[in-house]
Formats: C-alpha cells, sequence, structure tokens
C-alpha cells in the first residue's frame, strides 16, 4: 500500500501557522444539525409561562452544593438516591432529548429551555414543585458528570446554565461525532472554562517543540541509500546542512508512520484500548504521563518524546483544519471554481491540491477550534484515520512554516 503522508513542497501554503497568538474566541462561527424535531417539544403557551415566577425563584435557589459527588448532607444523599431510581433516569433522560433535540432549543441556553420545559411540566401534569427542584437537580447533575466524563473538567452549576443546547449531544451522545465534519465539529461543547482549560493544556504540550529537533536514539544519523547519494549532487560546503535536513524530515517521516499506519492499523489496534481514552486530549495527556506504553514514543529520550508530542499535537490540529476545509469548500456556492474543483477531486490530495490552485482560505484556527478538535471523541478520530487509510486516501499536511 503506497500512503502520501507527506506533500509535495509546492503545497506549502496549506500549511497552518499554529503560534501562540491564536484568537482568544471561545465560540463557534457555524451551526449544529439539530436532527429532526421531537415529538415532544416545549409548550410555550401562556398558562405554561404563568409558572416562569415560580420555577425561576425555585432554579435560583440551586447552587454547586447540589452538584458536589461526595454527598454527607442527609436530605441531599436522600435526593440523589431518588435520582438514581430507573423511573427517574427514564425522565431526566426524556428531558435532556428535548433539551438537546429540539431544534427549537438550538439558540437557547440551557437554563432558559429548562425553565420552559418545567413550566411546561408543572402546567400539564400538575407536577409538584418539589419534585420539579428534584428533577432539576438531576438535570444539572447528568449534564455536569457527561462533560466530566467527556473531559476531566469539572463545570460549575453558571457555567451549565450558559450552555447552549445545541452544544449538549457532544457529550450526551460523543460517538455520534466524526472528527473533521465541520457540522459535527461545531457542535462540539464550548464553555469558556473549559476552552480555557484546553488552550492552556495545548499551550503547554505545544511548548515542548520551541527547542530541539527531530532525532531517534536507534537511527542516529542513518540516511537510506538513496537519500546518501543525492547529496553528494550538491557542492561540499552545502552537503552538511542537507544532510541533517534530510535526517530530521526521515525520522519524523518514520514517526507519523509509526504512528498512523501501525499504531492505528485496523487489523492490530484494539478498540478495548482506545475505549479508556474519552478524547483526543485525554490520549496525548496520557502519552505524556506514559510514553513507554505507546510503541511510537519507545526508546527515545525524555526531551525528544516531549518534542514529538509537540509535534503530534499540531499535526492533529493542522489535520482537522484540513479536512473540514475540503468539506467547508464543498459547500461554498460563494466560491463555485474550487465547490466544482473540489468535489470532482478523486481523492483527498487532489482536493488539497485544488484548494491550493485556488487559493482557497485556511479556517480559523481559534482557541475554540482547537478545544473543538481536542475534545472531539479520541475513537472517533481512530476510525477516521483507519478509513481513510484503508481506502489508500490519507494525505497528512506539510510541517507549519514559522518565522
Amino acid at each position: 500500500m503506497s500512503l502520501e503522508l507527506e506533500l509535495e513542497s509546492d503545497s506549502d501554503e496549506l500549511s497552518l501557522d499554529l503560534s501562540d497568538d491564536e484568537s482568544s474566541e471561545t465560540g463557534n462561527a457555524g451551526e449544529t444539525d439539530a436532527g429532526p424535531k421531537e415529538e415532544l417539544s416545549l409548550d410555550e403557551t401562556d398558562a405554561a409561562l404563568s409558572h416562569r415566577p415560580q420555577m425561576e425563584e425555585m432554579e435560583n435557589s440551586l447552587g454547586d452544593f447540589f452538584l458536589e459527588e461526595e454527598i454527607d448532607h442527609p436530605r441531599l444523599k436522600a435526593i440523589v438516591e431518588e435520582l438514581e431510581t430507573e423511573g427517574e433516569q427514564q425522565r431526566i433522560n426524556s428531558t435532556l432529548a428535548v433539551l438537546a433535540k429540539d431544534a427549537s432549543n438550538s439558540e437557547r441556553d440551557l437554563r432558559d429551555a429548562l425553565l420552559y420545559q418545567l413550566c411546561t411540566l408543572r402546567e400539564n401534569m400538575g407536577i409538584e414543585i418539589a419534585a420539579l427542584q428534584i428533577h432539576t437537580i438531576g438535570i444539572y447533575r447528568s449534564i455536569k458528570k457527561a462533560i466530566h466524563r467527556r473531559s476531566k473538567y469539572q463545570s460549575n452549576i453558571d457555567e451549565l446554565r450558559d450552555i447552549k443546547c445545541k452544544y449538549l449531544m457532544s457529550f450526551l451522545e460523543p460517538d455520534s461525532f466524526e472528527f473533521a465534519n465541520p457540522v459535527h465539529m461545531e457542535g462540539i461543547v464550548q464553555i469558556p472554562g473549559l476552552v480555557q482549560y484546553i488552550h492552556e493544556e495545548s499551550k503547554r504540550i505545544r511548548s515542548f517543540s520551541k527547542s530541539g529537533h527531530w532525532e531517534d536514539e536507534e537511527l542516529g544519523n542513518f540516511l537510506p541509500r538513496e537519500k546518501e547519494i543525492a547529496i553528494f549532487d550538491l557542492p561540499e560546503e552545502e552537503r552538511e546542512a542537507a544532510r541533517k535536513e534530510l535526517v530530521s524530515d526521515y525520522v519524523r517521516s518514520r514517526f507519523y508512520r509509526a504512528l498512523f499506519l501501525e499504531y492505528f492499523d485496523i487489523d492490530t489496534f484494539d478498540p478495548r484500548d482506545g475505549e479508556h481514552y474519552s478524547t483526543i486530549l485525554d490520549w496525548l495527556l496520557a502519552i505524556e504521563d506514559t510514553p513507554h506504553l505507546f510503541p511510537f514514543m519507545q526508546g527515545q529520550h525524555e526531551d525528544q518524546k516531549h518534542f514529538r508530542l509537540a509535534h503530534l499535537l499540531n499535526k492533529i490540529v493542522q489535520i482537522s483544519e484540513l479536512y473540514q476545509r475540503i468539506e467547508k469548500a464543498k459547500n461554498d456556492d460563494s466560491d463555485e471554481a474550487t465547490q466544482e474543483a473540489v468535489r470532482t477531486s478523486q481523492s483527498s490530495r487532489l482536493a488539497i491540491k485544488a484548494l491550493a490552485d485556488n487559493r482557497y482560505p485556511a479556517m480559523k484556527v481559534s482557541r475554540a477550534f482547537i478545544g473543538s478538535t481536542l475534545l472531539c471523541p479520541f475513537m472517533s478520530f481512530v476510525k477516521w484515520v483507519q478509513e481513510r487509510v484503508k481506502n489508500d486516501d490519507f494525505t497528512l499536511p506539510p510541517e507549519p512554516k514559522r518565522s
């Protein structure tokens, strides 16, 4: 199988600069595919809305105390036990489905949409306010647990209240999200505190790339014969620098091959191993903590492991941007020439060439973009790579240029 792992040098304009001055925006520009509207929707009749003041007063009385995992208070313990019953779990899941999937909620924040739902339950079913309060606690606790399970981030109740409903599905049903699909990636939840946490973690990891270079303890200065021969065609004073660059390129190429073609190989990668990592970021942090467990990191000294990890993070963000750009171009009616060229391309490599030839602009790599990429489910990323490798259609973008 012959796979293109690097672009030709004439496509370098496609490389992505991942400097530390990226935008600090925490929102996404696009819309989420909310899917078909649920039969159960919010009934915003005047009668239901008459309960709004009571619902707001009840909801305002809740604080982070009600979301804590370690519970000593007897009353709260009893509430949590009630929330864990099968009947209450079904009611919570039903409400969550309305909040996350009803198209009318897409741009609403969670608190506003939840209050409408509580008003409807009060009006149509006559549920007591005390019972609705327990139900509300269950909704917030469920979402907080889902966010922590996916990102290890401990959100507070005010952050939960402000989440746009269109982002809920990325935590409630993460397996439905496909890597590098712009519609899906735009639906990955954005919480300012979470975006900041990911920004700090990614910036810390990326800082490892500022010193050092590609090297390999086992290979040393080895080069394949055909590359050695090419050096002798150069003037003698240029050979040393050229050889150093070729060795670096060779080591880098071997690293990405060991990762994307060997580690992720569909015949040898065990999905059960992948289930240990909820997101791409979770996987990267595991590599940092236990690099000796990952074949593509073994045998290298500590600084080189950190250096490789930084470049791996950058490369994943590059891949995300490049393939999302391809999908964006396919649906961009404002640029018919690029749209047609990309749509008729028989491979990703030809689509990438069409982007370069038409100078189609790169997507904005903001903190929110990096956040959505690193919060993408790890197994979605693995399956995306495996599918493209299987179809002989996996091309890596070139190394980003640095000034």
